[in-house]
Protein backbone atom coordinates (compact mmCIF):
# COMPACT_ATOMS: atom_id res chain seq x y z
CA UNK A 1 0.00 0.00 0.00
CA UNK A 2 1.32 3.44 -0.91
CA UNK A 3 0.88 6.66 0.97
CA UNK A 4 -1.26 9.54 -0.23
CA UNK A 5 -0.38 10.52 -3.81
CA UNK A 6 0.00 14.23 -4.37
CA UNK A 7 -1.92 15.74 -7.26
CA UNK A 8 1.16 17.38 -8.77
CA UNK A 9 3.12 14.12 -8.83
CA UNK A 10 0.17 12.22 -10.24
CA UNK A 11 -0.42 14.85 -12.91
CA UNK A 12 3.18 15.02 -14.09
CA UNK A 13 3.62 11.24 -14.31
CA UNK A 14 0.27 10.79 -16.02
CA UNK A 15 0.92 13.45 -18.65
CA UNK A 16 4.32 11.99 -19.56
CA UNK A 17 2.86 8.48 -19.84
CA UNK A 18 0.02 9.69 -22.05
CA UNK A 19 2.50 11.70 -24.16
CA UNK A 20 4.39 8.47 -24.85
CA UNK A 21 1.15 6.78 -25.89
CA UNK A 22 0.38 9.75 -28.13
CA UNK A 23 3.81 9.44 -29.72
CA UNK A 24 3.15 5.78 -30.39
CA UNK A 25 -0.23 6.67 -31.96
CA UNK A 26 1.39 9.27 -34.21
CA UNK A 27 4.11 6.90 -35.40
CA UNK A 28 1.74 3.98 -36.00
CA UNK A 29 -1.04 6.04 -37.62
CA UNK A 30 -2.05 5.04 -41.19
CA UNK A 31 0.17 6.55 -43.88
CA UNK A 32 0.19 6.75 -47.66
CA UNK A 33 2.13 3.93 -49.26
CA UNK A 34 2.04 1.78 -46.15
CA UNK A 35 3.25 -1.20 -48.12
CA UNK A 36 6.64 0.52 -48.44
CA UNK A 37 7.28 -0.25 -44.76
CA UNK A 38 6.90 -3.95 -45.56
CA UNK A 39 9.55 -3.49 -48.25
CA UNK A 40 12.02 -2.20 -45.66
CA UNK A 41 11.52 1.57 -45.88
CA UNK A 42 12.38 3.50 -42.72
CA UNK A 43 9.91 5.37 -40.52
CA UNK A 44 9.82 9.08 -41.34
CA UNK A 45 7.63 10.23 -38.45
CA UNK A 46 9.56 11.71 -35.53
CA UNK A 47 8.34 12.53 -32.02
CA UNK A 48 10.00 14.43 -29.18
CA UNK A 49 8.62 14.96 -25.66
CA UNK A 50 9.61 18.06 -23.68
CA UNK A 51 8.50 17.98 -20.06
CA UNK A 52 11.17 19.89 -18.09
CA UNK A 53 10.20 23.37 -16.92
CA UNK A 54 13.57 24.85 -17.92
CA UNK A 55 13.24 23.72 -21.54
CA UNK A 56 9.65 24.94 -21.76
CA UNK A 57 10.73 28.29 -20.31
CA UNK A 58 13.45 28.65 -22.95
CA UNK A 59 10.87 27.77 -25.61
CA UNK A 60 8.52 30.45 -24.23
CA UNK A 61 11.28 33.07 -24.21
CA UNK A 62 12.08 32.31 -27.84
CA UNK A 63 8.41 32.68 -28.74
CA UNK A 64 8.24 36.06 -26.99
CA UNK A 65 11.31 37.21 -28.91
CA UNK A 66 9.60 36.02 -32.09
CA UNK A 67 6.51 37.99 -31.13
CA UNK A 68 8.57 41.15 -30.69
CA UNK A 69 10.22 40.58 -34.05
CA UNK A 70 6.94 40.00 -35.89
CA UNK A 71 4.86 42.34 -33.71
CA UNK A 72 2.14 39.72 -33.33
CA UNK A 73 0.39 39.34 -29.98
CA UNK A 74 -0.55 35.68 -30.55
CA UNK A 75 3.08 34.61 -29.97
CA UNK A 76 2.89 35.98 -26.41
CA UNK A 77 -0.31 34.04 -25.78
CA UNK A 78 1.29 30.78 -26.91
CA UNK A 79 4.42 31.57 -24.88
CA UNK A 80 2.27 31.77 -21.74
CA UNK A 81 0.72 28.43 -22.67
CA UNK A 82 4.16 26.83 -23.12
CA UNK A 83 5.08 27.75 -19.54
CA UNK A 84 1.75 26.78 -18.01
CA UNK A 85 1.45 23.26 -19.46
CA UNK A 86 3.15 20.12 -18.19
CA UNK A 87 4.62 18.74 -21.41
CA UNK A 88 4.92 19.31 -25.15
CA UNK A 89 4.88 16.54 -27.74
CA UNK A 90 6.49 17.47 -31.05
CA UNK A 91 5.34 15.45 -34.05
CA UNK A 92 7.21 15.96 -37.30
CA UNK A 93 8.61 14.35 -40.42
CA UNK A 94 12.29 13.65 -41.01
CA UNK A 95 13.95 12.03 -44.03
CA UNK A 96 10.57 11.57 -45.68
CA UNK A 97 10.07 9.96 -49.07
CA UNK A 98 7.04 10.02 -51.41
CA UNK A 99 4.63 7.08 -51.58
CA UNK A 100 5.31 6.73 -55.35
CA UNK A 101 1.65 7.08 -56.27
CA UNK A 102 2.36 9.63 -59.05
CA UNK A 103 -0.92 11.30 -58.05
CA UNK A 104 -0.06 14.74 -59.46
CA UNK A 105 -1.34 16.66 -56.40
CA UNK A 106 1.98 18.53 -56.24
CA UNK A 107 1.64 19.73 -59.83
CA UNK A 108 4.18 17.27 -61.28
CA UNK A 109 3.46 14.17 -63.33
CA UNK A 110 5.58 11.81 -61.23
CA UNK A 111 7.06 11.70 -57.73
CA UNK A 112 10.56 11.49 -59.22
CA UNK A 113 9.97 14.67 -61.23
CA UNK A 114 8.72 16.47 -58.11
CA UNK A 115 11.78 15.46 -56.06
CA UNK A 116 14.19 16.50 -58.81
CA UNK A 117 12.52 19.85 -59.61
CA UNK A 118 12.04 20.98 -56.00
CA UNK A 119 15.39 19.90 -54.55
CA UNK A 120 16.96 23.39 -55.00
CA UNK A 121 14.00 24.91 -53.15
CA UNK A 122 14.42 22.52 -50.23
CA UNK A 123 18.13 23.28 -50.11
CA UNK A 124 17.46 27.04 -50.11
CA UNK A 125 14.83 26.74 -47.36
CA UNK A 126 17.17 25.07 -44.86
CA UNK A 127 17.40 28.31 -42.86
CA UNK A 128 13.63 28.91 -42.81
CA UNK A 129 11.17 27.68 -40.22
CA UNK A 130 10.11 24.78 -42.46
CA UNK A 131 12.01 22.92 -45.15
CA UNK A 132 9.92 22.50 -48.30
CA UNK A 133 8.18 21.90 -50.61
CA UNK A 134 6.85 18.66 -49.19
CA UNK A 135 4.81 15.89 -50.79
CA UNK A 136 1.11 16.69 -50.37
CA UNK A 137 0.29 13.17 -49.27
CA UNK A 138 3.00 13.31 -46.62
CA UNK A 139 1.43 16.51 -45.27
CA UNK A 140 -1.85 14.61 -45.08
CA UNK A 141 -0.04 11.79 -43.26
CA UNK A 142 1.26 14.29 -40.73
CA UNK A 143 -2.26 15.56 -40.14
CA UNK A 144 -3.50 12.01 -39.61
CA UNK A 145 -0.67 11.38 -37.15
CA UNK A 146 -1.52 14.54 -35.20
CA UNK A 147 -5.20 13.59 -35.14
CA UNK A 148 -4.34 10.12 -33.87
CA UNK A 149 -2.20 11.59 -31.10
CA UNK A 150 -4.95 14.04 -30.11
CA UNK A 151 -7.49 11.21 -30.02
CA UNK A 152 -5.21 9.21 -27.73
CA UNK A 153 -5.04 12.18 -25.35
CA UNK A 154 -8.83 12.47 -25.38
CA UNK A 155 -9.25 8.75 -24.64
CA UNK A 156 -7.09 9.16 -21.53
CA UNK A 157 -8.89 12.37 -20.46
CA UNK A 158 -5.86 14.61 -20.98
CA UNK A 159 -6.45 18.03 -22.50
CA UNK A 160 -4.23 18.94 -25.44
CA UNK A 161 -3.94 21.75 -27.98
CA UNK A 162 -2.44 21.49 -31.46
CA UNK A 163 -0.12 24.37 -32.37
CA UNK A 164 2.43 25.24 -35.02
CA UNK A 165 4.02 28.37 -33.54
CA UNK A 166 5.65 26.55 -30.62
CA UNK A 167 7.55 24.27 -33.01
CA UNK A 168 8.85 26.99 -35.34
CA UNK A 169 12.06 27.36 -33.35
CA UNK A 170 15.03 26.08 -35.42
CA UNK A 171 16.10 22.62 -34.26
CA UNK A 172 19.80 21.65 -33.95
CA UNK A 173 19.06 18.54 -36.04
CA UNK A 174 17.59 20.54 -38.91
CA UNK A 175 20.17 19.15 -41.31
CA UNK A 176 18.56 15.73 -41.08
CA UNK A 177 15.75 16.95 -43.29
CA UNK A 178 13.00 17.93 -40.87
CA UNK A 179 10.29 19.50 -42.96
CA UNK A 180 7.28 20.10 -40.76
CA UNK A 181 6.21 19.57 -37.19
CA UNK A 182 3.16 20.09 -35.02
CA UNK A 183 3.24 20.47 -31.27
CA UNK A 184 0.72 19.07 -28.80
CA UNK A 185 0.47 21.19 -25.67
CA UNK A 186 -0.36 18.89 -22.78
CA UNK A 187 -2.22 20.84 -20.13
CA UNK A 188 -2.09 17.97 -17.67
CA UNK A 189 -5.53 18.60 -16.22
CA UNK A 190 -6.72 15.05 -15.70
CA UNK A 191 -10.44 14.83 -16.39
CA UNK A 192 -11.96 12.07 -14.27
CA UNK A 193 -14.04 9.47 -16.07
CA UNK A 194 -16.51 9.37 -13.18
CA UNK A 195 -18.03 12.23 -11.29
CA UNK A 196 -20.21 12.04 -8.17
CA UNK A 197 -20.49 8.30 -8.57
CA UNK A 198 -22.17 8.54 -11.97
CA UNK A 199 -20.63 7.61 -15.28
CA UNK A 200 -20.34 10.31 -17.92
CA UNK A 201 -21.70 9.31 -21.33
CA UNK A 202 -19.95 11.97 -23.40
CA UNK A 203 -18.37 9.60 -25.91
CA UNK A 204 -20.99 6.92 -26.50
CA UNK A 205 -21.48 5.74 -30.09
CA UNK A 206 -24.36 7.23 -32.03
CA UNK A 207 -26.37 4.00 -31.84
CA UNK A 208 -26.19 3.75 -28.06
CA UNK A 209 -27.80 5.75 -25.31
CA UNK A 210 -27.38 6.10 -21.57
CA UNK A 211 -29.56 3.88 -19.39
CA UNK A 212 -33.13 5.02 -18.98
CA UNK A 213 -32.59 5.99 -15.37
CA UNK A 214 -30.08 8.63 -16.49
CA UNK A 215 -32.45 10.08 -19.07
CA UNK A 216 -35.10 10.66 -16.42
CA UNK A 217 -32.67 12.79 -14.46
CA UNK A 218 -31.29 16.16 -15.35
CA UNK A 219 -29.15 15.86 -18.48
CA UNK A 220 -25.47 15.52 -17.73
CA UNK A 221 -23.45 18.36 -19.16
CA UNK A 222 -19.84 18.30 -20.16
CA UNK A 223 -17.59 20.00 -17.68
CA UNK A 224 -16.24 23.32 -18.79
CA UNK A 225 -12.88 22.81 -20.48
CA UNK A 226 -9.92 24.94 -19.43
CA UNK A 227 -9.20 27.86 -21.75
CA UNK A 228 -6.61 27.43 -24.47
CA UNK A 229 -4.58 30.32 -23.07
CA UNK A 230 -3.04 30.39 -19.64
CA UNK A 231 -4.39 33.06 -17.32
CA UNK A 232 -1.32 35.06 -16.55
CA UNK A 233 -0.84 37.42 -13.66
CA UNK A 234 -2.56 40.76 -14.42
CA UNK A 235 0.48 42.55 -13.05
CA UNK A 236 2.83 40.71 -15.40
CA UNK A 237 3.69 42.61 -18.58
CA UNK A 238 5.47 41.44 -21.69
CA UNK A 239 7.53 44.31 -23.05
CA UNK A 240 6.81 44.41 -26.76
CA UNK A 241 9.27 47.28 -27.21
CA UNK A 242 12.28 47.79 -24.97
CA UNK A 243 13.85 51.01 -23.77
CA UNK A 244 16.83 50.58 -26.04
CA UNK A 245 14.58 50.34 -29.08
CA UNK A 246 12.51 53.31 -27.85
CA UNK A 247 15.51 55.62 -27.53
CA UNK A 248 17.00 54.33 -30.77
CA UNK A 249 13.80 55.12 -32.65
CA UNK A 250 13.49 58.56 -31.06
CA UNK A 251 17.11 59.44 -31.89
CA UNK A 252 16.72 58.22 -35.46
CA UNK A 253 13.53 60.24 -35.85
CA UNK A 254 15.31 63.35 -34.58
CA UNK A 255 18.21 62.89 -37.01
CA UNK A 256 15.96 62.34 -40.01
CA UNK A 257 13.81 65.34 -39.03
CA UNK A 258 16.92 67.53 -38.87
CA UNK A 259 18.02 66.40 -42.32
CA UNK A 260 14.58 67.00 -43.79
CA UNK A 261 14.24 70.47 -42.26
CA UNK A 262 17.73 71.60 -43.23
CA UNK A 263 18.19 70.09 -46.69
CA UNK A 264 14.62 69.71 -47.96
CA UNK A 265 12.63 72.41 -46.17
CA UNK A 266 15.62 74.82 -46.05
CA UNK A 267 14.81 75.79 -42.50
CA UNK A 268 17.93 77.12 -40.80
CA UNK A 269 16.34 79.19 -38.03
CA UNK A 270 16.94 77.98 -34.48
CA UNK A 271 13.48 79.24 -33.61
CA UNK A 272 12.10 76.49 -35.89
CA UNK A 273 14.69 73.74 -35.55
CA UNK A 274 14.85 73.56 -31.74
CA UNK A 275 11.10 72.99 -31.10
CA UNK A 276 10.77 70.71 -34.15
CA UNK A 277 13.67 68.48 -33.10
CA UNK A 278 12.48 68.46 -29.49
CA UNK A 279 9.07 67.26 -30.64
CA UNK A 280 10.67 64.63 -32.88
CA UNK A 281 12.57 63.32 -29.86
CA UNK A 282 9.90 63.53 -27.16
CA UNK A 283 6.87 62.48 -29.22
CA UNK A 284 7.98 58.89 -29.96
CA UNK A 285 9.45 58.51 -26.47
CA UNK A 286 6.17 59.58 -24.87
CA UNK A 287 3.93 57.20 -26.81
CA UNK A 288 6.25 54.19 -26.78
CA UNK A 289 6.89 54.64 -23.05
CA UNK A 290 3.13 54.36 -22.49
CA UNK A 291 3.04 51.11 -24.49
CA UNK A 292 6.11 49.82 -22.65
CA UNK A 293 4.41 50.38 -19.32
CA UNK A 294 0.92 49.22 -20.31
CA UNK A 295 2.00 46.24 -22.41
CA UNK A 296 -0.18 47.03 -25.43
CA UNK A 297 0.64 43.98 -27.56
CA UNK A 298 -2.31 44.49 -29.89
CA UNK A 299 -1.03 47.89 -31.06
CA UNK A 300 1.95 46.28 -32.82
CA UNK A 301 0.03 44.17 -35.36
CA UNK A 302 0.84 45.44 -38.87
CA UNK A 303 -1.72 45.48 -41.66
CA UNK A 304 -1.14 42.76 -44.30
CA UNK A 305 0.22 45.23 -46.90
CA UNK A 306 3.98 44.82 -47.30
CA UNK A 307 4.67 48.12 -49.15
CA UNK A 308 3.27 50.06 -46.17
CA UNK A 309 3.01 47.76 -43.09
CA UNK A 310 1.56 50.33 -40.71
CA UNK A 311 0.16 49.41 -37.29
CA UNK A 312 -1.83 51.23 -34.62
CA UNK A 313 1.41 51.86 -32.77
CA UNK A 314 2.86 53.64 -35.82
CA UNK A 315 -0.33 55.66 -36.36
CA UNK A 316 -0.63 56.89 -32.79
CA UNK A 317 3.09 57.64 -32.75
CA UNK A 318 2.54 60.08 -35.61
CA UNK A 319 -0.52 61.59 -33.89
CA UNK A 320 1.27 62.11 -30.57
CA UNK A 321 4.29 63.60 -32.33
CA UNK A 322 2.00 65.96 -34.26
CA UNK A 323 0.37 67.10 -31.00
CA UNK A 324 3.72 67.69 -29.28
CA UNK A 325 5.13 69.50 -32.33
CA UNK A 326 2.04 71.70 -32.56
CA UNK A 327 2.46 72.79 -28.94
CA UNK A 328 6.22 73.41 -29.17
CA UNK A 329 6.09 75.18 -32.53
CA UNK A 330 2.99 77.11 -31.54
CA UNK A 331 4.80 78.54 -28.54
CA UNK A 332 8.02 79.27 -30.44
CA UNK A 333 6.23 80.72 -33.50
CA UNK A 334 3.30 82.38 -31.77
CA UNK A 335 3.60 85.41 -34.04
CA UNK A 336 3.67 83.31 -37.20
CA UNK A 337 0.53 82.32 -39.17
CA UNK A 338 -1.19 79.19 -37.90
CA UNK A 339 -0.94 77.52 -41.31
CA UNK A 340 2.86 77.62 -41.15
CA UNK A 341 2.85 76.10 -37.65
CA UNK A 342 0.51 73.30 -38.71
CA UNK A 343 2.53 72.49 -41.83
CA UNK A 344 5.77 72.27 -39.84
CA UNK A 345 4.13 70.09 -37.17
CA UNK A 346 2.66 67.83 -39.86
CA UNK A 347 6.11 67.43 -41.42
CA UNK A 348 7.58 66.34 -38.07
CA UNK A 349 4.71 63.89 -37.56
CA UNK A 350 5.12 62.45 -41.06
CA UNK A 351 8.82 61.83 -40.47
CA UNK A 352 8.08 60.15 -37.13
CA UNK A 353 5.43 57.95 -38.74
CA UNK A 354 7.60 56.83 -41.66
CA UNK A 355 10.65 56.16 -39.48
CA UNK A 356 8.51 54.10 -37.11
CA UNK A 357 6.97 52.07 -39.94
CA UNK A 358 10.18 51.25 -41.82
CA UNK A 359 13.12 51.64 -39.43
CA UNK A 360 12.24 50.17 -36.01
Amino acid sequence: MTGPIGYDDLRADTVVQVAKLMAASAISAPKSGGQLFLAGKHNFMETVIVETADTRHRLAEWMRARGKERREAIWFRDADVAEAIDAVLFVGMVDWYPPNYDCGACGYATCAEFLHATKPLRDDSADLEFVGPTCNLRDVDLGIAVGSAAKTAAIHSIDCRCQTRSQARPHPRRHRGRTLALAHAQSGRVRPAHRRGRRRYSRLPANRHPPRRCRRRRALRRRTQPPATAQSDPGERHDVIGWGQIFYGAALTTIVTALVFVFVRRERSRQVLIPALAAALLGPITWNAVLHRAGGNGFFVDIPFKPFPISWQDTVDGIVTFAVASVFLGIALRREPSGRVISLAALVAAVALLVDVYCY
